[in-house]
């Protein structure tokens, strides 16, 4: 009897099975495996925790994000991704959190 191969579910992030698997990657960035079961590409903000995690370039994680460094010219600048975007995207929801929670307590008092 033939048994069918299991078809990964991560089949199309091939770098997961590469670097030790789903359990690995849940592990290294603190999520559970359920959420990295329902990435379609890996997320960026996860792209600098994966890089220092596995020692990698993060062109292998995103190779969409992050273009591959010409020979030789690998620094550091090359395998830290910025970060900067992402902080200004959580303070600016920050912002819009405060604004909401001022509303509502004029809206609906204290109660």
């Amino acid at each position: 009897m033939d048994k069918k191969r299991r078809r990964l579910p991560y089949r199309h992030i091939p770098i997961i099975a590469e670097i030790g698997g789903v359990g690995a990657v849940s592990r290294a960035l603190g999520i559970t495996r359920a959420a990295i079961y329902q990435w379609h590409t890996i997320p960026p903000h996860q792209v600098g925790k994966l890089c220092k995690a596995f020692n990698r370039l993060p062109h292998e994680f995103r190779p969409d994000l992050y273009p591959q460094p010409a020979p030789g010219k690998i620094t550091k600048q090359a395998t830290a991704p910025k970060a900067d975007v992402f902080c200004s995207i959580r303070k600016t929801e920050l912002q819009a959190l405060r604004r909401l929670a001022s509303i509502a307590l004029d809206r609906y008092g204290d109660d």
